[in-house]
């Protein structure tokens, strides 16, 4: 939990918010897989651009509706992210030995703390803006990585990496990295700890319902 919170806090003290997590991911049923852009550049700046022309215009109704964030990147961020390859990479070893049910559960929860991370970063927007660089592809042309910047008002721009794999004709974030530092890694290191110290039926127990 440490790590995230670093996350977090880091975020909002520099007004930062995430373009996909988160795509994220942004990025992030949880990720219901319905971004239908043809590359990686379109996916990722047309969901940042919408997210960021609702929160401009939606802002009264955030002033007095917080949570209308969350509203916003359940419905706009979520569908452009892979949710069943996070959950897997976030739980390693761990995701294989669970059950359906246990990994349905875990997917279930963890949607919950994506909404909620992401929606506290992108609270703090206040019309930055983002720049989007050319995918980067690997070899086989099916993952590609995109890396963004986000103007800073006096300040050094915040660089913002997605990964994204080709799935079902789709592409779909499956990790974001800010500055540098993976979501899925942060969050891998928290719930594996939380594994071994409780296991995994009181892990899954402890995910917001």
């Amino acid at each position: 939990m440490e790590n995230i919170l670093m996350i977090r806090k880091k975020v909002v003290d520099r007004r930062f918010f995430y373009g996909f997590c988160g795509l994220l991911l942004s990025s992030l049923g949880l990720f219901a897989g319905q971004a239908l852009a043809s590359d990686p550049l379109s996916v990722t700046e047309s969901a940042a651009k919408k997210l960021t022309d609702s929160l401009t215009a939606d802002k009264a109704i955030i002033k007095q509706q917080p949570e209308h964030v969350e509203r916003l990147v359940e419905t706009i961020l979520l569908p452009i992210f892979d949710d069943q390859l996070i959950s897997k990479l976030v739980l390693g070893e761990y995701w294989t030995s669970a059950t359906a049910e246990q990994q349905a559960a875990f997917v279930k929860g963890f949607q919950k703390i994506l909404i909620r991370t992401y929606a506290s970063a992108f609270a703090a927007y206040d019309g930055q803006e983002i720049t989007f660089k050319k995918p980067i592809y690997d070899k086989s042309n099916k993952k590609a990585l995109v890396h963004s910047e986000i103007k800073q008002r006096n300040a050094p721009p915040i660089v913002v990496s997605y990964k994204l794999r080709l799935k079902n004709e789709q592409w779909l974030v499956y990790d974001a990295e800010i500055e540098g530092v993976g979501v899925v890694k942060s969050y891998r290191s928290q719930f594996i700890d939380e594994i071994r110290q409780k296991g995994f039926e009181q892990m899954v127990a402890g995910l917001p319902g």
